[in-house]
């Protein structure tokens, strides 16, 4: 009872770590086109959205090559989620 309980707040608090780290991404970029290059509000936003979905896709890319390389043999690791079981978590 205590260990899946103890997934779901880490879990948790996974996602939201994440979420606040995105959006102090978002709003540095977001300062770059806006100040520094002077583009308007409209063209920074999809500047910097893209921007940053090429930053979290490259440390996801990093994050699954460090997995895949440091696997486990009885690890399954699936690209699409980028999570991994272990046949002791499971």
């Amino acid at each position: 009872m205590l260990i899946p309980l103890l997934q779901v707040l880490f879990a948790a608090m996974r996602t939201i770590s994440l979420s606040a780290l995105n959006i102090m991404i978002y709003s540095f970029i977001s300062r770059i086109f806006n100040k520094w290059l002077g583009f308007n509000g409209f063209i920074s936003f999809f500047c910097s959205a893209y921007c940053l979905s090429k930053i979290v896709n490259f440390f996801k890319r990093t994050w699954l090559k460090a997995r895949l390389r440091n696997k486990k043999p009885d690890e399954k690791i699936s690209s699409d989620g980028l999570t991994w079981h272990s046949p002791t978590t499971m």
